[in-house]
């Protein structure tokens, strides 16, 4: 993180001990535990996407494209009083935050409010949700002319995107936890993989023969 520039060496009369939580199958991640801060500081709502309005929305589409946004947070810098106030410390040191930090409770909803002022207008073929964005098409032509309107306001908002997690101009994308297109949508696998696994009781025979 300091490194990237997302933090700097620094103290604070406000601070948050950061902790690491283990994930199954992955290397602990380093997290900021702002319980204590987000109790004091004022909520300032934004409504979040409906996710079962946007993927019934882009399922209809022929052509469909979706962006991943590089640490979305991480790209939104901190004014100075809220880098005071997000303030942390290690058993190594003291730092505040220059980025966005995962855990502010106030986080995804200055996000959601960014993504929809930045795709304002363009409602018809593009819908975000937090980091992600699908652009959605019925013709190659209009869809060749959403992606580079949106990649256009993207570029001028100074954020970057994450090639390895993009789909372009696919028939069938994973979206928000669905497979989505040409006018169908199901649960991805990972969503049913327990239904699927879940052990079944041999039927016990109602009659025994002697």
């Amino acid at each position: 993180m300091l490194k990237l520039g997302i933090i700097e060496v620094g103290e604070s009369d406000y601070m948050s001990p950061m902790i690491l939580v283990e994930i199954a199958g992955k290397e602990p991640r380093p997290c900021i535990d702002y319980r204590k801060l987000n109790g004091i500081i004022r909520t300032e709502y934004f409504p979040l996407p409906n996710i079962e309005e946007r993927v019934e929305k882009v399922s209809a589409a022929k052509f469909i494209t979706v962006f991943d946004l590089s640490k979305g947070y991480w790209q939104i810098p901190l004014s100075k009083t809220a880098q005071r106030y997000a303030a942390f410390c290690t058993s190594f040191g003291t730092y505040r935050p220059l980025r966005m930090s995962f855990g502010l409770k106030n986080a995804p909803y200055f996000f959601s409010k960014l993504m929809a002022e930045l795709l304002n207008g363009l409602e018809d073929f593009v819908v975000p949700y937090l980091d992600d964005i699908a652009i959605f098409s019925d013709t190659w032509e209009s869809h060749i002319k959403h992606m580079e309107t949106a990649l256009q306001r993207i570029k001028r908002a100074k954020l970057t995107i994450k090639p390895s997690k993009c789909k372009f101009a696919q028939q069938n994308v994973k979206l928000l936890g669905h497979i989505v297109g040409q006018g169908f949508r199901t649960p991805s696998e990972i969503k049913v993989q327990a239904v699927l696994e879940f052990p079944t009781l041999a039927r016990k025979p109602k009659y025994v023969l002697s």
